[in-house]
């Protein structure tokens, strides 16, 4: 904090009060800090984060915060967030130069709780197994050894050998799995606020419901768990307010009178599926048909066309809702939408499948971290270029026989069926011109949507360490970018962009 103060920030400790009825405390403090961090730094925090986020407070915490921004405008941030009663913001005296921390002055405080300002040290910790740690020594070890003989070989004006580049190529490898794995924690500590939420939840709008929770032990990237929090928190409120019936109806449908919720996790490759699933009456598609129409959404031509899967798409745009009343929960056409763009943001996917009378089920696949994927380079107009090798289905040559047009768009033969063939080129605005007829296509799926991707040559798979762009500026399409062993820039697409 003196240091933000020498660098001319003032210096806040914020008390936030949340609603203490609130089902959903933890996610609200964390919308709390998000809110506040647009308006400056947080120092500290009181409770801890870990704390406040697995809902381990009363209904107030008390914030650090380093801003340019007036009390007001730090004030207005926090209330801005939903059942967030009040928030009281107090400057604290703090020096610039020379103080100690028992010199600073602190804040009133209510009795017993400690100085916000002294936990800003605990917040940039992570808790490793030792265990861990001693693999990452034993690596670098190891790492060290291999360039030793590499840099002697140098110095002698040989070249490496075979076994030698194939060594370094292993330990490097593993060094990046096993800091990988440091950054992994479980999604125990986002799975455990589940249930009391899910009991306020069903206690509000008097139905029965039985959480059970499988795979809590699943790790993924810390990050990613800090986030995920919130969209399924979403899927679970509308699972309990749209999904499970009350029990006389259940009852009468021959289910038992309390509805299951199963929440689960589990490893896929380089992903990790968290499934929530209910046993409920599922999706009305039919409903959902009839809304879209009455709202201008689709024409009567198109609802009647649509397919279960075009029209179930409809549920994650915004305003859009199926409930015929509003509650507490839900019925105000948000939640799905933002849970979706949430997931997005983290590199996932959401889908949703359903059956009538027996339940739904929402599928969040998520990448194990954002640091490092593995991706396919390819090349159009003397540009590289990186497509997430999870979406690859194959690489085909575009036969000019092979290419149709179909309702003014090319769509190319493929496997028994037709995808759209688009122009790399053109779709990222670098020229008008259609595809070669000699030209690659790299079949990319995202959800169920498929596309054939032309471009002018195929590079090859590589793992690239991501940089985000999103501090400087925001490119449709683009998720971030990567230096790659030329020390060119390649430019990380978005597959769903793209088809």
């Amino acid at each position: 904090m003196r240091q933000a103060v020498a660098a001319g920030a003032r210096a806040y400790a914020v008390e936030v009060a949340i609603d203490p009825s609130s089902a959903f405390k933890g996610p609200r403090a964390y919308a709390v800090l998000k809110a506040l961090e647009t308006v400056g730094q947080i120092v500290g925090t009181w409770p801890s984060r870990e704390a406040l986020e697995q809902e381990r407070f009363d209904d107030r915490f008390v914030v650090a915060l380093a801003s340019d921004q007036p009390p007001q405008a730090v004030q207005a941030a926090a209330l801005n967030v939903v059942e967030v009663r009040a928030a009281d913001v107090t400057p604290v005296s703090v020096e610039a130069r020379g103080a100690s921390s028992s010199g600073a002055a602190t804040p009133k405080a209510a009795p017993g709780r400690r100085d916000a300002a002294g936990h800003g040290v605990a917040e940039g910790t992570v808790r490793v197994e030792t265990s861990r740690l001693d693999a990452l020594v034993d690596l670098v070890g190891e790492l060290v050894i291999s360039s030793n003989q590499i840099q002697d070989r140098h110095q002698r004006r040989l070249m490496p050998d075979d076994s030698q580049i194939a060594k370094l190529g292993r330990v490097t490898s593993e060094l990046q799995s096993a800091v990988m794995r440091l950054r992994m924690v479980p999604l125990r500590q986002v799975f455990t606020r589940f249930p009391r939420a899910v009991r306020d939840l069903a206690r509000r709008s008097g139905k029965q419901v039985r959480l059970v929770i499988q795979g809590e032990e699943t790790e993924l990237d810390r990050h990613i768990v800090n986030e995920i929090g919130e969209p399924l928190l979403h899927l679970i409120r509308n699972a309990v307010d749209h999904g499970i019936e009350p029990p006389d109806e259940r009852e009468r449908a021959g289910k038992p009178r309390t509805g299951l919720l199963k929440l689960s996790a589990r490893h896929e490759g380089s992903h990790v599926v968290i499934e929530l699933e209910d046993d409920g009456r599922g999706i009305d598609v039919e409903r959902i048909r009839r809304k879209a129409v009455e709202r201008g959404r689709l024409s009567a031509e198109e609802a009647e066309q649509a397919t279960a899967e075009r029209l179930l798409q409809l549920i994650f745009e915004p305003g859009f809702s199926t409930a015929e009343r509003v509650t507490e929960v839900s019925g105000r056409g948000v939640g799905m939408d933002a849970a979706k763009a949430a997931v997005e943001a983290l590199g996932g996917r959401l889908a949703v499948h359903t059956r009538a009378g027996r339940g739904t089920l929402c599928m969040v696949r998520l990448p194990l971290t954002l640091a490092i994927i593995q991706a396919l380079l390819v090349e159009t107009d003397d540009q590289i270029f990186a497509l997430p090798a999870e979406a690859i289905q194959s690489i085909e040559r575009v036969d000019p026989s092979g290419v149709e047009t179909v309702h003014g768009r090319r769509v190319l033969r493929y496997r028994d069926g037709i995808v759209p063939l688009v122009s790399l080129k053109v779709r990222l605005g670098l020229a008008a011109e259609e595809a070669r007829a000699d030209s690659l296509a790299v079949v990319i799926a995202t959800g169920r949507r498929q596309a054939a991707i032309a471009v002018d040559r195929v590079v090859g798979l590589q793992d690239l360490v991501i940089r985000t762009l999103t501090s400087y500026l925001k490119v449709p399409g683009v998720a971030g970018a990567a230096i790659l062993g030329s020390g060119r820039i390649a430019l990380i697409l978005d597959p769903s962009w793209l088809v």
